[in-house]
C-alpha cells in the first residue's frame, strides 16, 4: 500500500493548495524517504532520481522542444508577425460568422503552443469583436475549444506532441512496449474521443453561428447593462466566489494575456515573420522525422515506427528559431531586444520544464515502489476488461479536473496505466488514448485550469461567465467520450 502514498499525497496537497509544483516536491521526497527507509538518504536518492531522470537522452529533447518553442513563440511576437496577422485577418471579418471562421483559420499558423494560440488570437480578434459586437461569452468558448483540444491533435511541431512523445520513450513507457512511442502516441490520437468531441461540436457551434449572423447578437439581447449574461447554469456560480489568491494564471500566462490587452508589437507589422517559421517548424519535423527513421525501401509507416520523434522535433524547434532570429536580423530588428526576448520566451518554459521533471521522477519512483503492481492487483480483482477504458478516462478526468493540468495528469496516470496486464489485451492505443482524452478534460472545463483563465481574461471576460457558458457543451463532450470509450473497450 506504501506504493501509492506518493501520488496520493501529491493529489491532496494540490487539492489543499492548488499548487502542482510544490506538492510533486513532497511527493518525490516521500517517494525517496519510503524507498530508502531513512530520511535524509531518502532525500538523496529522490534527488538522485530526478538527476537520473533528466539525464535520459529523450527528456533531454522534450526539454529543448519546450525551449525552443517558448522563445520562438515570443520572437513571433516581438518581430510584428502576429499584429501583421491580425491586420490581414481585420479586412474580410464583417460578421459574427466571419469572425469564427477567422479563428479557425487562425489554429495552423498558432499551433505550437495552446498559450500562444490563444494570445495571438486573443490579440487578433478582440478588436475585431467589439467592432461588429460579438458575444464574448461564445468567442472565448471557441477560442479555448481551439487551443489545447484541437493543437492535442496535432502530432507534430507543438509541445504537446513532444511532451506526449517524451512521456511514452521515456519513464511512462520504457522499452518494454511493443510499439515505438512515436507511432504509439500518432495511433492513440483517434481515441482521444474528448478532444474531438470538443472541436466537433465547437465546429457546430461555429456553423450556427454563421446561419444566425444576421439575426443580431444572442448574448447582448439578454445581458443586463454592464452585467453579465444570464444563464440557468446555477451550480457552477460558486465558482464566480472563489477566493483571489486560491488560483492564478502561471506568470508565462499572465505576461500573454497582458501582451494581448495592449496590443502592441515592437516591430512594424509583417505577417511573413509569422507565417515563415510555422512553415518551417513543420517541414524540418517532417524532414528529421524522415531522417531518423529512413531505410532502403521502407515505407512511410515504416519511417514513423523507426523515427525518433522527440530528437526530430527538437531540432526541428532549435533549427527554426535559429532561422527565425536571422530572419529578424536581416530585416534590420536590433539583436539586442530580441536576444532578450527570446531568453524570456524560453525562462518562461521553464516552471512546466521543471513540473515534467518532477512527475517523471515521482512516476519512476511510484513504479519502483510497486505501485503498478497494486494498481494491477485492485483493478484486475474489481474491474472487468471491457470497463478498463473508460474507467482510465474517468480517472484521468477527475485528477485532470481536481489539479488544473493535462500534462501532470498524464504523468501520473500514463505509467499506472500501462503496467496494467489486461493494457495488451486492450490495446495500448487505446489505453494511452483513454488516459489523453481523460486529462484534457481538466485542461478545457477545470477552473483551476491555465487554459479557461487566459481565454478569458484575453477577452476582458470574467472566469464565472466563461465556465458558466462552455459547460453545456463541456458536458456534453464528456458524456460523448464516455460512451465512446465504454463502447470500445466492449466492440474494440
Amino acid at each position: 500500500m506504501s506504493a501509492a502514498v506518493p501520488a496520493i499525497l501529491v493529489l491532496f496537497l494540490v487539492l489543499l493548495t492548488g499548487r502542482l509544483l510544490p506538492a510533486l516536491v513532497v511527493g518525490l521526497a516521500a517517494g525517496g524517504v519510503l524507498r530508502a527507509g531513512a530520511f535524509w538518504p531518502g532525500l538523496l536518492q529522490a534527488a538522485g532520481c530526478a538527476v537520473r531522470t533528466l539525464a535520459q537522452r529523450q527528456n533531454l529533447y522534450v526539454c529543448l522542444l519546450l525551449l525552443a518553442l517558448g522563445a520562438l513563440s515570443e520572437l513571433m511576437r516581438l518581430s510584428g508577425g502576429v499584429e501583421g496577422l491580425g491586420r490581414l485577418a481585420g479586412r474580410w471579418v464583417r460578421s459574427e460568422g466571419h469572425l469564427l471562421c477567422a479563428l479557425w483559420l487562425l489554429t495552423p499558423l498558432t499551433f505550437v503552443d495552446s498559450a500562444f494560440h490563444i494570445a495571438v488570437c486573443g490579440l487578433i480578434l478582440r478588436p475585431l469583436a467589439e467592432s461588429i459586437r460579438a458575444p464574448r461569452e461564445r468567442l472565448a468558448y471557441l477560442l479555448n475549444a481551439t487551443s489545447a483540444p484541437l493543437i492535442a491533435l496535432l502530432p507534430l511541431g507543438n509541445t504537446y506532441a513532444g511532451y506526449m512523445a517524451g512521456l511514452l520513450a521515456g519513464e511512462a513507457g520504457p522499452a518494454r512496449l511493443a510499439l515505438p512511442a512515436g507511432l504509439l502516441f500518432l495511433s492513440s490520437l483517434r481515441y482521444a474521443f474528448f478532444s474531438w468531441a470538443v472541436v466537433a461540436l465547437a465546429a457546430l457551434v461555429t456553423a450556427k453561428a454563421g446561419l444566425l449572423a444576421g439575426r443580431g447578437s444572442e448574448s447582448e439581447a439578454g445581458r443586463p447593462a454592464g452585467g453579465a449574461p444570464r444563464t440557468g447554469w446555477r451550480w457552477l456560480r460558486p465558482w464566480s466566489r472563489l477566493r483571489p489568491g486560491r488560483r492564478r494564471p502561471a506568470p508565462r500566462v499572465r505576461r500573454l494575456a497582458e501582451a494581448v490587452r495592449a496590443g502592441e508589437a515592437a516591430a512594424p507589422a509583417r505577417p511573413l515573420n509569422l507565417f515563415l517559421p510555422l512553415g518551417a517548424m513543420v517541414a524540418f519535423s517532417f524532414a528529421l522525422l524522415w531522417w531518423s527513421g529512413r531505410g532502403e525501401g521502407l515505407g512511410l509507416a515504416e519511417i514513423l515506427q523507426r523515427a525518433d520523434v522527440p530528437w526530430a522535433m527538437a531540432w526541428a524547434g532549435l533549427l527554426t528559431l535559429g532561422g527565425a532570429f536571422a530572419f529578424y536580423l536581416l530585416q534590420g530588428l536590433r539583436g539586442g531586444p530580441l536576444l532578450r526576448g527570446a531568453l524570456r520566451g524560453a525562462g518562461e518554459m521553464f516552471p512546466p520544464m521543471l513540473v515534467l521533471l518532477l512527475a517523471w521522477s515521482l512516476a519512476r519512483l511510484s513504479l519502483d515502489l510497486g505501485l503498478g503492481e497494486l494498481v494491477t492487483g485492485v483493478l484486475g480483482r474489481w474491474l472487468p476488461t471491457f470497463c478498463l477504458p473508460v474507467a482510465l478516462f474517468l480517472a484521468g478526468a477527475a485528477v485532470s479536473f481536481l489539479i488544473g493540468t493535462s500534462w501532470g495528469t498524464w504523468a501520473l496516470l500514463l505509467p499506472v496505466a500501462l503496467a496494467l496486464p489486461e493494457a495488451g489485451a486492450v490495446g495500448l492505443p487505446v489505453i494511452v488514448g483513454a488516459v489523453f482524452s481523460g486529462g484534457m478534460v481538466g485542461e478545457h472545463a477545470s477552473p483551476v485550469a491555465d487554459t479557461p483563465l487566459l481565454s478569458a481574461a484575453v477577452l476582458d471576460l470574467p472566469l464565472a461567465a466563461h465556465l458558466r457558458h462552455q459547460a453545456p457543451y463541456a458536458a456534453a463532450a464528456f458524456g460523448l467520450a464516455a460512451l465512446a470509450h465504454l463502447a470500445v473497450g466492449v466492440w474494440g
